[in-house]
Order: structure tokens, then sequence, then C-alpha cells
């Protein structure tokens, strides 16, 4: 026989053989249907059952929740059809291979995957909850969302922030909100000829005026150092951020301490710099040894005595007068010989 009928005839036996499984045990594969029909619709209801809180702190956790069961239930509609049609064997097969192409998507999704938990586990923590003013890796906004893969922020300035959850997991978290009191800082400069403790209670005097400004606990002013021209004091406060801003209460805490020193009398003197000029035009710079050297030096050899001075005086008159008659006797001479 050719071997292509023979090809032909094994597929055509494969395929009736099967068409007659099939029309003998048809039953038995309808119910295999209808229970993976039956565990997607108890999947989808699953989803959409909302659990309570207590269970589910925030939304993003419900989602997984929601997720996890929808996939359980799905799996075990599965493993039930196949083990009714009698197929186990092709499901152990599946799933090994699954595993295997499994290990090689997560190496090659490895952010992926590591931002995902990052978020499951920021959920299950709960660092943060929705509208609290955090600010993470130097990242400062209002939390929109947390989604699987990231932390989406309003920033002060208007901008969306999307931090990776990996990112948000490892490092730094500053929630502002969690605790309404919130300290605001600054520091001022005053005169050092002021009197310290006078100034001081200027400045807290000023800081108890202010609306918004918490009394328990109370505002300080504290001497931080000496600085070059004046004496720097350190002036901090606490305030009520769910009640008012903190900024405004910042700039008004700053504001009134200004007009409060000034109106005592207390200066804020500005810092002093020595400017020295270099170039064409810029006087020439007088180096330390040449300031102190006087600008004609004396002489310092002794003097002569009289006798030497008179005697050289002398001589010199003496040679003066020789060359004198010397140039007469040679105009002499030569006009003779003229």
């Amino acid at each position: 026989m050719d071997p292509t009928e023979e090809a032909t005839a094994r597929v055509a036996g494969r395929f009736g053989d099967f068409v007659d499984g099939f029309v003998q045990n048809w039953p038995v594969y309808a119910a295999a249907l209808a229970i993976i029909v039956f565990a997607w619709l108890i999947a989808a209801i699953a989803g959409r059952i909302r659990l309570p809180r207590r269970i589910t702190p925030n939304a993003f956790v419900a989602s997984l929740v929601a997720g996890a069961a929808r996939a359980i239930i799905l799996l075990i509609g599965f493993v039930v059809a196949l083990d009714l049609i009698g197929a186990t064997a092709v499901l152990g097969s599946v799933l090994g291979a699954a595993g295997v192409v499994g290990i090689a998507i997560g190496f090659a999704v490895r952010d992926v995957l590591e931002n995902y938990l990052a978020g499951l586990l920021l959920s299950l923590r709960h660092p943060f909850s929705t509208t609290d003013l955090v600010r993470i890796e130097g990242h400062e906004g209002t939390v929109l969302r947390l989604t699987p893969r990231s932390t989406v922020l309003m920033g002060l300035d208007g901008n969306h922030i999307r931090i990776p959850n990996s990112t948000v997991f490892k490092g730094v978290i500053v929630n502002y909100t969690r605790e309404p009191k919130r300290r605001f800082c600054f520091e001022v400069g005053v005169d050092v000829e002021s009197d310290l403790v006078e100034t001081r209670n200027v400045v807290l005097n000023a800081l108890d005026g202010i609306d918004g400004v918490l009394d328990d606990p109370a505002p300080v002013c504290n001497v931080e150092t000496l600085g070059d021209s004046n004496v720097v004091l350190f002036v901090a406060g606490w305030m009520d951020q769910s009640t008012h801003d903190f900024a405004r209460i910042r700039s008004e805490a700053i504001r009134l301490v200004k007009e409060t020193l000034d109106e005592a009398l207390i200066a804020m003197p500005e810092p002093i710099y020595n400017v020295r000029l270099s170039g064409p035009g810029a006087p020439a710079a007088v180096s330390d040894d040449a300031a102190a050297k006087p600008a004609d030096k004396p002489d310092h050899r002794p003097p002569r005595p009289a006798e030497e001075t008179t005697a050289n005086t002398e001589r010199l008159r003496v040679a003066e007068e020789a060359m004198d008659e010397g140039d007469a006797n040679l105009l002499t001479g030569s006009a003779a010989q003229e």
C-alpha cells in the first residue's frame, strides 16, 4: 500500500474512533462542559461580591482577593471536568509545561512582578490612604490611588507623579496626614548686642497671638548658633493641619515675628562681606611685608670720620687744578708750534 494512502487511512480510522467515542459518551462531555460553565458563572459572581472592610483594608486588596477567588473557582471547575472525562493526565502535562513557561516569564518580567508584590505588601501594611499628604523619595503630594504596579500622587503643583511600588516599598515614606499635629520652624538672626532673653520673650509673644498655633506643645525659641555678624535663633511652633493650612500658618508666623522685632527696636543685621577687586583698573594690592616696610629705607652704613672727609675733599681739589693746568699747557704748546 502507498504510504500516503496508509497515513490517510490511519487518520480516518482515528477520527472515526473519536466520533464513535463522542457519540457514545456525549452525556459525559456535556456534563463536563456544564461544570466549566457553572464554575465560570460562580467565579463571575464571586468577583462582584463586596467583602467587609475589616477583611479587605482597601480596594486594592479587595481586587486581589476577588481575582484569587475567581482563579481558584475556575481551576476547580476545570479539574473536575477533566477528571469526569478521564483526562487528568493531560492536566498534569499542561501544569508541568505551564510551570516551566512561568519560570521563564518570571525572569523576563521580574520588575513587573516586583512592583506587583510590593503593591500587595503596601496594601497589607497600609502606610497611607487615599487623600493623604505624603513625601516619598523626595516627591511630595496627595495620594490618588495605589495600582498593582505604581503609586500615583497629585503633586503640590498639580502634576501627577507615578512612583513604582518597589521604590515606594523600599523608600522612606513621610505621612503628614496620619498625625494632625505638625511642627513648623524657621530661623531669625538678631544683633549680637541684643538682649537674648528679651528677644526670646518678644518672639514667643508674637507666636502666641497667631490663630492656629497650638499651646500644647508650646512654641519654642532657642539660640541656634553664633553667626559672623548676628545671633541665629531657632523658632518653632505646632499647628493642627486638619483645620489650618501649614504654609499659611508658617508664613504668618514669620511675618508677625519680623514686625514684632521691628516694633521692639531689635535689629536684624545684614551679613558683612569683604569685597576684593581684581583686574586692570583695580588698585594694586599691597602685601603684608611691603606694608610693614617703610617707604624710605635709611642708610645703615656708619658715618665717615671728619678727617677722612676733609682729606678726600683736598685730594679732589688738587686733582682738578692739575687737570686745568695740563689743559692750558697743551693749548699753549699747540699755539707756539703754529
